[in-house]
């Protein structure tokens, strides 16, 4: 019989922050070029840096302050106020590295004055705390930093400008719809198993496009290859019904073939009840569907290597050639010819 003992052992660890960096670059003439940044922690609620100094061997220094929810007081779960809310659960669930504003200050002289700076807001959505809007402050003569008051409300500097809204999410946490302030609504579509943008249409919600090329699991039924775009099509027809849409025109496109060839075929639909019934014969490839007001393109991937093909606004074809080691050999038009070739060697010293 064999006999074992045993004991009992204590580990402790500790989690090492990062205190100093020093990085020196020659130029041309030899002369060295040293960059220093030296990491700052001052709030004991969480291990994130709240400061980085940056200083130069010219002399200039640079100063970026970071702040995250652990850094604001008057948190309160039940504000009315979702950005606020959103901070308290980020808080109460201990994500604490989503940063909600971030400073960058320049030093002239002996006084550091602002840079730049950018705002983050979040909200609660059904797939976890989201991004909620972006905002910018460039160039300001003077700063406030942004804080939470009694009444459980975000206050910020009055001269920031915002960038973008975030306002829709996939239940998987994937931005399917944002709008940039100085343009038109932007919706997403997902594919490969939600892993890879497939369309992106511009003046259109997600909720009113469409778009497959039969990539997914069990959606195409041909031999791989045997497609438009992607390796994959649909052989015996394929129908849809997409409803909850706003009436009115609509662009349908599609690639179906004939014998050999492929053909694009594209018509303009109207919608009057609310939804629209996508009902194709054949073999079909790389649907489109999307209101006639937007503008959309899609794509087509090698997982693991990088893009196959992408249909632009226009919705002109490019296809993208890989050599065997993963690298872009070719980019080829519609029609297979080479638009740019790619070729790689070997340095000999």
């Amino acid at each position: 019989m064999t006999l074992y003992n045993y004991n009992y052992y204590k580990y402790v660890s500790a989690y090492y922050q990062l205190f100093r960096t020093k990085q020196t670059v020659f130029d041309d003439s030899g002369m060295p070029q040293v960059t220093e940044k030296r990491f700052y922690y001052d709030n004991d609620k969480h291990l994130l840096p709240t400061r980085i100094a940056t200083d130069n061997s010219d002399g200039s220094s640079r100063m970026i302050i970071s702040k995250y929810s652990s850094d604001y007081e008057n948190l309160n779960a039940a504000s009315a106020d979702q950005a606020v809310k959103a901070m308290a659960q980020m808080q109460n669930t201990n994500q604490l590295n989503k940063s909600i504003e971030t400073q960058a200050w320049i030093k002239k002289g002996s006084n550091f004055f602002i840079q730049s700076a950018k705002l983050n807001t979040y909200f609660s959505a059904s797939s976890g705390i989201q991004l909620s809007a972006q905002y910018s402050l460039p160039n300001p003569l003077s700063f406030t930093n942004s804080y939470v008051n009694p009444s459980f409300q975000l206050v910020k500097d009055s001269k920031y400008i915002k960038d973008i809204d975030f306002n829709n999410y996939s239940l998987e946490g994937l931005i399917t719809d944002f709008q940039p302030i100085s343009g038109e609504n932007v919706s997403v579509i997902y594919g490969y198993n939600k892993s890879l943008p497939i369309a992106k249409a511009i003046n259109a919600t997600s909720g009113q496009i469409f778009y497959t090329s039969f990539e997914e699991v069990n959606e195409g039924n041909s031999t791989l290859g045997d497609s438009k775009t992607g390796n994959k099509s649909k052989t015996d027809g394929y129908s849809i019904t997409i409803s909850n849409l706003p009436n009115g025109p609509y662009q349908l496109s599609y690639w179906q073939k004939s014998g050999s060839k492929w053909q694009k075929i594209s018509q303009q639909v109207n919608v009057a009840s609310g939804s629209f019934v996508i009902n194709l014969t054949g073999q079909i490839d790389e649907i489109q569907f999307c209101p006639s007001r937007a503008q959309m393109e899609t794509f087509t991937y090698r997982p693991g290597i990088g893009l196959d093909s992408r249909s632009d606004v226009r919705g002109k074809l490019t296809y993208y050639k890989y050599d065997n080691a993963g690298r872009l050999q070719a980019i080829l038009d519609e029609t297979g010819d080479i638009v740019k070739s790619f070729g790689y060697n070997f340095y000999k010293p």
